[in-house]
């Protein structure tokens, strides 16, 4: 993106090492995810799903139909997952 200072900036997504440092966040329950079914929160979604073991409650502006084999995949888990 060009920047307001005339400068080209991109963004790049790194997988970074913790070095076995835990992250503050807790992952439990029933978690609401907008857009779950997208790119990033499909992969979040089944973060979630496989390693924290989370209920999921989705929103999306796809049709639940559109959706429905990646709603499965997360299900696979033994998980809970609703899309509204």
């Amino acid at each position: 993106r060009l920047g307001s200072d005339g400068f080209v900036y991109e963004r790049e997504l790194k997988l970074l090492k913790t070095n076995g440092v835990k992250s503050g966040w807790q992952f439990s329950g029933t978690i609401l995810v907008t857009g779950g079914c997208g790119g990033m929160g499909k992969m979040f979604c089944s973060m979630l799903a496989k390693d924290y073991k989370c209920d999921l409650v989705i929103t999306g502006r796809k049709r639940v139909e559109e959706v429905a084999s990646i709603l499965d995949e997360f299900r696979k888990y033994g998980v809970s997952v609703e899309y509204l």
